[in-house]
């Protein structure tokens, strides 16, 4: 039987902000609705505190009434008056006649947005987020952004928004093959920690080469080894080209809002645009840098073995 995880052991304590990282397909969905009781384990157990309210955000927003409008959202899952609910929707950026809009016709932003304040009003103290910031355009990023620095609840999120993760997280969880490690620090620091093991690890691995003998057995193990590692790092080429296009989408968004003469109206909202216009340059160049590397790694390579197979992958 095949398992996406099995015999995950996971701690979680009050007031934590987590970020759960991993390639596409590893179960991060999957583990996020198991511990928000959205479906069930095949086996195995959640633990969850006894005043602890889990409120999970998916990518489908299928939780918001698509015949409501965005106030009769409001006013109809929760005790609030109609000025105290305009209020909170204008803290999300739904001004004025936007809270007469028919949430079908909502942008993804839009709803996304809705979705977390309904979320927040809920009371719940366990938020499980699930990619909160697809979908979203800069406005809106800054605003869940914002929304989440002032959280005081438990915090676990999947997200491949490496910026957005900087800001959030005190702490972030891979799940790779399987098995979850624990880095307690943000994005940036995980991200230091990843390339000095793999620095350690290719050291290590050259010394041992160079150590070996030659007889057929050990010749044998170390093609394995080698195929491991190949694999590996085309999948890490593969994570970081899905980087690469994020970033770009990213940089092309906040163009547009540069090369829009309203923006300069507010010269701290200028400023702030021309700051994260030059934060994802920055990155755009880490990552290509990034990409170059895995790329000369992989060509560098002897092509042994089943290579279709490889990059089939």
């Amino acid at each position: 039987q095949n398992h996406l995880f099995k015999d995950l052991d996971l701690n979680i304590s009050k007031g934590e902000k987590i970020a759960l990282v991993g390639p596409n397909g590893c179960g991060k969905t999957t583990l996020l609705k198991i511990i928000s009781n959205r479906i069930a384990a095949d086996e195995g157990e959640v633990w969850l505190g006894s005043r602890v309210e889990p409120g999970y955000y998916g990518q489908e927003y299928e939780d918001l009434d698509p015949q409501n409008t965005v106030l009769e959202e409001i006013l109809a899952n929760f005790d609030i008056q109609i000025e105290q609910a305009r209020t909170v929707l204008g803290s999300i950026l739904f001004s004025e006649d936007d809270v007469f809009k028919p949430i079908k016709n909502l942008s993804g932003g839009e709803k996304g947005r809705l979705a977390l304040l309904k979320l927040i009003l809920s009371g719940a103290n366990f938020l499980l987020l699930d990619e909160p910031t697809n979908h979203l355009d800069l406005d809106s990023c800054q605003t869940v952004e914002k929304i989440l620095q002032d959280y005081e609840g438990t915090l676990l999120m999947v997200s491949h928004d490496r910026y957005f993760i900087d800001q959030i997280a005190d702490r972030v969880i891979t799940l790779q093959n399987g098995r979850l490690e624990s880095y307690h620090g943000n994005y940036s620091y995980y991200q230091e920690k990843v390339q000095s093991r793999n620095k350690a690890d290719m050291a290590a691995r050259r010394e041992a080469a160079r150590e070996q003998s030659k007889p057929e057995i050990a010749a044998r193990e170390q093609k394995k080894e080698q195929e491991r590692i190949r694999r590996k790092r085309i999948r890490a080429l593969e994570d970081m080209e899905h980087r690469i296009t994020e970033l770009e989408e990213q940089k092309s968004r906040i163009e547009i809002k540069l090369s829009d003469p309203l923006t300069y109206s507010e010269e701290e909202n200028a400023r702030a645009f021309t700051a994260a216009y030059k934060e994802l340059e920055e990155e755009l160049q880490f990552a290509y840098n990034e990409w170059e590397e895995l790329s000369k790694l992989l060509e560098d390579e002897p092509m042994e073995g089943n290579n279709d197979e490889l990059f089939a992958r």
